[in-house]
């Protein structure tokens, strides 16, 4: 809690000491006026520790209760939502989750090959809040506590977030404010992941929560939303009442306390039953699907370059899976034949060990239907450790957002890899299979996929069941050629600025091992590029040209009506090179530029000179010469 420093006559000013005694100096003089925070209050007859200043909260120590006014502590008088600030959350919520997948190594949009990094999306941080306070009320709504804001976090809360990287010089005071709030919300989500994570036991890497085992982490704690979702797995004990459930994994006044906190999710309203775990758990999936559906619309209002539409490109696993599911109507993976299926087909798609028995085995079925789908991207997109569906959550070129899969036709959709959180007839840890179709409820989707119910078959699954939605842009025979040729000058252009370089190299920025003029695994050519790999110049340029052309396919969906010129467009894929095309197709250059307003398109390009959040000089000079290349004034680079 954060206290003012009171003004005591004829004594000398408080001051936050290493002891409970004056022997010694203070660490720090408070005067009259001035914040101090206090933890935990523990105390002896005349001082309290754990007390620092609010401006340096390093100095914890000891101070004297007589300095402090224990029933006037300060209240926090939470920011009220208005229109405006609910356009400015929701943008703030959109750059958060731009700079978490910068951070973890990921391009916003386009990535065939990244690491399991970890950050939260925006659908769901708008989601939490719209649960939590529908973006309305955001004073206290959690009885027994002192939690403000749209994620309702505690003043607890807030200190922990505080003594991490991100919290730095972030006082107490701005608990109260809607946009501070924001990384507080994800860092809260991310230690829901972490705890949940710890439930679950074995490899981190292994598990990746859906939004509702977040969202039950967020409500009850990852103890209790574990056990509890395990419960509902378990058809014997799905019925069991909810409450009783959580009491055996939290006991004594923290249930208590737990219960009044959370009594508007755990109990229903008055005259109905308690609620049982499956019910609890459908009651809860149903209003989380609701409120990404939400995020996404809200996204689409105040965030439209955020939010790219899926290129609806050609899927030809998703046939090559379909193709499968006569082999196992009627036969399960313990039949001999099964365990041969999938033991000698399957696994050998992936850098999985060789199996003798079935094992879970949805990521091996997901990585040979891909692989034996006779198109070359597709079997070179397969990704490192394809047999574990966590590994799959950033496959491809672009996500699709979980809220906007009642808003896409079946085309769109269609062969997209889906990760899901396991339920009953999946893998305790996660689960991979490919969209089919949407179900008639709009709120559920169907996929197709291996070891479901020990087979593999076709069946609807709960959207706040999904981890990520990922599709692959397959570039159509001779793309990049015709009316848009990758001509000697747009390659020349981005060799200058890209620099050659024929041994592997790490880009500490990009987080990814890089080599020729700029190519890296992601840019989804089938080429790995690792560490002591080496190659020629020629080898080089091939790479190149084979990019610019795949991005070139990619960059010309964005293009509504307008056909541009041909200075515009190789500017426009010299800047796609550089920040993934997937970067390019919600940038407001291609807004600008489909708007017909080349003047705003061209000073849009100045925008993307940042790389792990810093300006860089080089992007800037390149975005500059881009921006006049698109005017018509090329030049090559000369500094």
């Amino acid at each position: 809690m954060k206290y003012t420093v009171l003004a005591l006559v004829g004594e000398p000013p408080a001051g936050i000491f290493s002891d409970a005694d004056r022997t010694s100096p203070p660490k720090m003089m408070m005067f009259p006026g001035q914040i101090v925070e206090i933890e935990k209050q523990e105390e002896n007859d005349d001082w309290v520790r754990d007390a620092f200043p609010e401006s340096a909260p390093g100095l914890k120590g000891w101070i004297e209760k007589k300095y402090i006014d224990f029933d006037a502590a300060e209240k926090l008088e939470p920011e009220e939502f208005t229109d405006s600030k609910k356009a400015t959350f929701v943008l703030e919520c959109a750059r958060h989750e731009y700079i978490a997948r910068e951070a973890a190594g990921i391009d916003a949009h386009s990535n065939a090959d990244a690491p399991l990094g970890r950050y939260i999306i925006a659908d769901y941080l708008i989601a939490l809040a719209l649960l939590e306070t529908d973006l309305k009320k955001v004073d206290i709504q959690l009885p027994r506590t002192d939690a403000i804001g749209p994620f309702q976090v505690t003043s607890d809360e807030w200190t922990a977030y505080r003594f991490t990287p991100a919290g730095i010089g972030v006082t107490d005071s701005e608990r109260a404010s809607i946009l501070f709030q924001i990384p507080a919300g994800s860092f809260l989500t991310l230690k829901d992941w972490k705890d949940f994570d710890a439930e679950v036991g074995g490899d981190e890497n292994e598990f990746v929560p859906s939004f509702l085992d977040l969202f039950l982490a967020r409500l009850m704690g990852a103890a209790a939303a574990y056990h509890v979702s395990t419960v509902n797995g378990d058809e014997d004990k799905k019925s069991q009442d909810l409450l009783d459930t959580i009491k055996q994994k939290v006991t004594g006044d923290a249930y208590d306390a737990l219960v009044e906190r959370r009594a508007k999710w755990l109990k229903p309203s008055p005259g109905n039953a308690p609620y049982s775990v499956s019910g609890f758990i459908d009651m809860v999936s149903n209003k989380m699907t609701k409120a990404l559906i939400s995020a996404f619309e809200l996204l689409r209002k105040y965030a439209p370059d955020f939010v790219i539409p899926p290129a609806g490109s050609e899927t030809p696993w998703l046939g090559k899976a379909e193709s499968e599911l006569p082999f196992w109507n009627g036969r399960k993976e313990s039949d001999p034949e099964g365990t041969k299926r999938i033991a000698e087909v399957y696994f050998p798609a992936t850098d999985h060990p060789p199996v003798t028995t079935a094992v879970a085995w949805c990521g091996a079925f997901a990585a040979w239907s891909m692989k034996d789908s006779g198109n070359d991207v597709a079997a070179a997109s397969v990704p490192k450790g394809a047999a574990k569906a966590a590994n799959w959550r950033n496959w491809g070129t672009q996500e699709i957002r979980p809220g906007a899969i009642r808003k896409l036709n079946d085309d769109a959709l269609q062969g997209s890899v889906v990760v899901f959180r396991s339920d009953e007839n999946t893998d305790e840890i996660g689960h991979v299979g490919f969209a089919v179709k949407r179900a008639p409820t709009s709120e559920k989707i169907d996929c197709i996929s291996g070891n479901d119910s020990n087979t593999a078959r076709q069946r609807p699954y709960d959207i706040s069941r999904i981890v990520a939605i990922r599709q692959l842009d397959i570039p159509a025979p001779g793309a990049g050629d015709g009316s848009f040729p990758i001509t000697a000058i747009i390659a020349d252009f981005v060799k200058d600025w890209e620099g050659f370089s024929e041994d592997a190299y790490w880009d500490k920025t990009g987080k990814v091992w890089t080599i020729g003029y700029g190519t890296t695994s992601r840019a989804g050519i089938g080429v790995e590029v690792k560490k002591g790999m080496k190659i020629t110049e020629a080898e080089a340029v091939d790479y190149l040209t084979r990019t610019l052309k795949l991005f070139s396919h990619q960059i010309v969906k964005g293009f509504n009506d307008r056909k541009p010129k041909s200075d515009q467009f190789g500017s426009m894929l010299s800047m796609a090179y550089n920040i993934g095309a997937g970067g390019f197709l919600g940038s407001t250059v291609l807004r600008m530029f489909n708007a017909k307003d080349d003047a705003a398109a061209a000073e849009a390009f100045k925008l993307w000179n940042k790389s792990g959040g810093k300006v860089l000089p080089g992007l800037v000079k390149r975005r500059a010469a881009e921006s006049q290349w698109y005017l018509g004034n090329y030049t090559r680079r000369n500094d």
